[in-house]
């Protein structure tokens, strides 16, 4: 996802007009951090007579961080507002096009020049918004100032390196990190309305430190950090970067403010307090724009090892977070009118039909996710839906045929692939494709890359553990996909989780655990038909013939076609022997082919 090469490329934009001398200066010193090759100068490499906007066009495609120098004669009190009027002004044209191109754009104001308050720039520039930006004097200070402008460039760069662009441009539109040394009311303050993105997006404010030690500070903002970091994993999160949200760091806030000002759906506050050789943290996670709870939370813990305890808190929070942002999405969509979906509200509405595990409901779930597909045809969730749900179809229903519908989602899950590689949710559902196609090497080695991208993704566990099962490693398997459920109680998918899980017991020869977990299963999902069958084999084994007789009726009669698609025939996720294992218990259940 990461747009920063191993150099780099910093451009330094400045006007003749300005302080040559602290402009070289400057130069000289992110040369001397960054090497020559990867800062240059935009104007030294301007031909005479070209085009300045095609210019300024061409080297910020080719930039990952401007600079734009701006001194006192040119953003001088009186000339600052006439000069952004004009739309042939330089500035201008730089500010422009660092906004349309979504560049981090970072103020360098030299010998206490000013930009302008909100108010004083054209109704194009109001989105160029910022709280403070690095201020350089000549004087004895210059080298304090360089080395903080140098660390905010690589933070820049850090940042996006790991969270993704678009992180740092949310990040640096909001705000760079405030200088201690510049006055506040010296830099006018704008702040604009950001359009919310296309997916759940989530602001982590720093954590308050409540306890009378400032030394917990640390551990506050630890914790904060951490849960960033862990949250910008999950590839369906849009998460603002620590340099925007810690600028609201000890300062009172409104939740709805924040919503706004970093065009956020859902924003995480906390607060951490000591006991003696105890902490206590909570956390709450509201809608920005109702102010309504969406999670709480408080978590007490020894304080024994400092970063155990905030490793062991930040996971905590995250695995609890993601879950209940996917719940509070699915349920946002399915207040929406249907005729005034996008993709991904058509996306979320498969989920929440998908999740009821029955055939109308499924077979809805197709149509919201081929709607998603032909509103946005580049967006990967709604080939993922559209696989997983005809899966669904030919397995659970049987109301689909089982070879063309596994080689259809097959397709359909390397599209997604194809559209991003990079989006660990894709690769789950391709790992759910192939173990169910019996590619049970293939299916280990995408949800096993899942994993690396997004150490915590539920589904991924959840086609891993099944994986496992399927290919004959049973315990490793179950505990997968325990975690899963672990880590997203709420998701949808759960339905074939603890199907599989039950299968892996009774595969086992555990049938008093298989009996309990398909038991799980039916009373979670009583519309999902499989359980029933796996039920009455399970009690076939357990030598309970009455009782395992009645069970197969049921399932005939909820799901007779099933019976056809995988009782007469072995499916390709079933090995020989799991086959014959199965088909032993179905007839001690009084089964007869």
């Amino acid at each position: 996802m990461s747009r920063v090469k191993d150099v780099p490329r910093i451009t330094i934009s400045y006007r003749r007009d300005d302080s040559m001398d602290i402009t070289g200066r400057i130069f000289d010193r992110l040369v001397a951090q960054f090497g020559r090759e990867g800062v240059f100068r935009d104007i030294d490499n301007i031909p005479p007579g070209a085009d300045f906007r095609r210019h300024i066009e061409q080297v910020f495609d080719e930039s990952d961080v401007i600079l734009a120098i701006v001194g006192p004669k040119w953003a001088g009190p009186r000339g600052t507002q006439n000069r952004l009027a004009s739309p042939a002004d330089p500035v201008r044209i730089e500010i422009e096009s660092a906004l349309r191109k979504a560049k981090p754009l970072i103020p360098v104001l030299v010998l206490r020049a000013r930009m302008p308050a909100a108010e004083q720039l054209p109704e194009s520039l109001r989105d160029f918004a910022y709280r403070s930006a690095e201020q350089i004097d000549s004087g004895r200070d210059f080298d304090a100032h360089a080395k903080r402008l140098i660390r905010t460039i690589e933070r820049i760069l850090k940042i996006d390196q790991e969270c993704g662009h678009s992180d740092v441009v949310q990040g640096f539109t909001a705000a760079i990190d405030a200088s201690p040394t510049i006055d506040a009311a010296a830099v006018p303050t704008a702040v604009a309305h950001l359009q919310l993105p296309d997916r759940p997006s989530i602001a982590v404010l720093p954590f308050a430190n409540m306890s009378s030690e400032p030394d917990q500070e640390f551990l506050a903002d630890g914790i904060a950090e951490d849960v960033i970091t862990a949250l910008s994993r999950y590839p369906s999160l849009f998460v603002i970067a620590r340099n925007s949200s810690f600028t609201y760091k000890g300062r009172p806030v409104e939740v709805r403010q924040v919503g706004r000002e970093l065009g956020v759906r859902y924003v995480l506050g906390g607060s951490l307090r000591k006991f003696g050789n105890r902490i206590r943290v909570s956390a709450q996670l509201v809608e920005a724009g109702s102010g309504n709870h969406v999670w709480a939370e408080r978590y007490d813990r020894d304080l024994a090892d400092l970063f155990a305890v905030q490793d062991e808190i930040a996971e905590a929070v995250t695995t609890a977070i993601a879950p209940a942002i996917a719940n509070a999405e699915r349920q946002r969509a399915m207040r929406k009118p249907p005729g005034n979906l996008d993709a991904w509200a058509a996306y979320q509405r498969g989920l929440w039909h998908l999740g009821t595990a029955n055939a109308e409901e499924t077979a809805m779930a197709i149509d919201f996710f081929q709607r998603a597909i032909n509103l946005d045809p580049n967006f990967a969730g709604g080939y993922c839906g559209l696989a997983t749900t005809q899966l669904r179809s030919a397995i659970g229903f049987a109301t689909q045929d089982l070879s063309e519908m596994s080689h259809s989602a097959e397709i359909l899950a390397r599209r997604a692939v194809a559209l991003d590689d990079a989006d660990a949710e894709v690769r789950a559902c391709l790992s759910r494709v192939l173990w169910i196609r019996g590619d049970y090497v293939g299916a280990q080695a995408e949800a096993e890359q899942a994993l690396f991208i997004s150490p915590n993704l539920a589904s991924a566990h959840a086609e891993l553990g099944a994986a496992l099962i399927f290919s004959g490693r049973r315990a490793d398997g179950a505990a997968t996909l325990e975690k899963s459920i672990r880590l997203d109680p709420r998701d949808p998918r759960s339905a074939t989780r603890v199907h599989v899980m039950a299968i892996g017991a009774y595969l086992s020869g555990n049938y008093d655990a298989a009996l309990r977990t398909f038991e799980r299963a039916i009373h979670l999902y009583p519309d999902y038909p499989l359980s029933y069958r796996w039920r009455a084999a399970t009690l076939g084994q357990l030598g309970r013939p009455e009782e395992a007789r009645e069970a197969l009726d049921k399932a005939v009669a909820i799901a007779p076609a099933t019976f056809e698609t995988l009782v007469r025939n072995r499916a390709p996720f079933v090995r020989p022997d799991d086959y014959a294992h199965m088909l032993e218990g179905l007839r001690k259940a009084g089964w007869e082919p």
